[in-house]
């Protein structure tokens, strides 16, 4: 976990049974150089006793100065419209 940057690395290790095999692949890591103001995207998180939860927007600013948590600065930013409650933040954002 990296606090200063809000990433987190997972390791996701897919059991197999008899039956069939797990087919689960990674996602490719994007650039944000690409992303376009009114792009869609989409927001996955995990908040509090629901299993998860999913927001769509659109991209409306980016690479604009942030600061979280009154003193920890974020140099390069992506906005958007999406829905993201307290609780369901930290997870992926998916381009369209």
């Amino acid at each position: 976990v990296d606090r200063g940057s809000d990433l987190a690395l997972l390791e996701v290790r897919p059991s197999r049974t008899a039956d069939r095999s797990s087919n689960i692949q990674p996602l490719p890591l994007a650039s944000s150089a690409g992303l376009c103001l009114g792009q869609d995207l989409t927001v996955v998180g995990i908040q509090s006793a629901l299993d998860f939860t999913m927001s769509r927007g659109v991209v409306f600013s980016q690479g604009q100065p942030l600061v979280l948590d009154g003193d920890r600065p974020v140099q390069s930013s992506i906005q958007t419209d999406a829905l993201i409650n307290q609780g369901n933040s930290g997870g992926p954002v998916l381009n369209s």
